[in-house]
């Protein structure tokens, strides 16, 4: 399924207001990021640091994974971003 540009809108709006940042763990909001340099994959793996990591959409930072994530997956993921950058918006 493909998230419309009003459901990106709304996302990045959410985020943007709780000062916070997405977890694109569809690969849908920062789609047009992703491909260039690390991802949460090299999050997860120890890799890269969230930092490393972030994609600007609209001024959002955005953390991309393009793959298939377990629930635990997701959680750990979610809580490296939040430890590292604070709020996190998880966008499945």
């Amino acid at each position: 399924m493909r998230v419309g540009g009003r459901a990106i809108a709304r996302v990045l709006a959410i985020a943007r207001a709780l000062d916070g940042v997405v977890l694109d763990t569809g690969g849908r909001v920062g789609a047009d990021a992703m491909g260039r340099g690390p991802d949460g994959r090299d999050v997860l793996a120890g890799r890269a640091t969230v930092v490393e990591a972030f994609r600007t959409r609209r001024g959002v930072p955005v953390v991309g994974w393009g793959g298939v994530l377990t629930p635990a997956e997701r959680a750990i993921l979610a809580r490296r971003v939040e430890h590292e950058a604070g709020t996190v918006v998880v966008v499945a």
